[in-house]
Formats: structure tokens, C-alpha cells, sequence
């Protein structure tokens, strides 16, 4: 599990991972977001590839949306471009890479937003 973001954002929602299709057990890794930072800001982390990075957050009733890189800059990544992620509070979805499950497990960030 990865540890809270310490930086000016005020809200965040965690999305966790599973490597079974119903979300099920412990996850493997939990990656918080800044809600924050809308479209304005980019947010990066290191991962199992390289680094990757995530613009265009946004809440909605039951799920957070936002696009993915991989790279550290929000913008400049070929293979695969940047990549649009919906992830549910209430459902376990497939992620890519298509191992991977994902469900928002602390939604408090989009609650405290609107």
C-alpha cells in the first residue's frame, strides 16, 4: 500500500487493486488521487514500468474519472497515449494492465469536493 500524498491538495480518493475479478481479499496496491487538481495540475508516482502520471480528475456521483500516462508530465506519451480511467465506489472493474481489478475505496475526497 502506497502511503498519502503529502503536498497542497485537500482531497483525495484512494483507488485499490486486486488481481481477482470480484475485488475480493486484501488489494495489491492503493494509489490516491488529488481531486484538487481537476485539469489544471498533474500528479505522478513511480511505477513497476517507469513513472506514471494522471491529469483531468473528476468526481461523480458514484465514481472518479481521470486520465492516465506514462510519463511523468501528463502529456507526451505515444504508446499508449494518455488514457481515460473511470473507477467505481460501488463496483470492481478491469484495469489495464487487464490483470489488474480496481474499486475506489475511500470516495470521502469527491464527498468533501462538491
Amino acid at each position: 500500500m502506497s502511503a498519502p500524498k503529502v503536498d497542497d491538495a485537500e482531497h483525495f480518493v484512494t483507488i485499490s487493486f486486486w488481481r481477482t475479478d470480484d475485488c475480493s481479499g486484501e488489494p495489491v496496491a492503493s494509489n490516491s488521487f488529488p481531486v484538487d487538481y481537476g485539469s489544471e495540475r498533474c500528479d505522478s508516482w513511480p511505477g513497476r514500468s517507469g513513472s506514471n502520471s494522471a491529469t483531468n480528475f473528476m468526481c461523480a456521483a458514484d465514481s472518479f474519472t481521470y486520465t492516465q500516462w506514462t510519463t511523468i508530465t501528463c502529456s507526451g506519451s505515444r504508446n499508449p497515449p494518455g488514457m481515460v480511467k473511470t473507477n467505481y465506489s460501488d463496483q470492481c472493474t478491469q484495469d489495464v494492465p487487464p490483470a489488474l481489478y480496481t474499486k475506489v475505496t475511500d470516495f470521502s475526497g469527491c464527498e468533501n469536493s462538491q
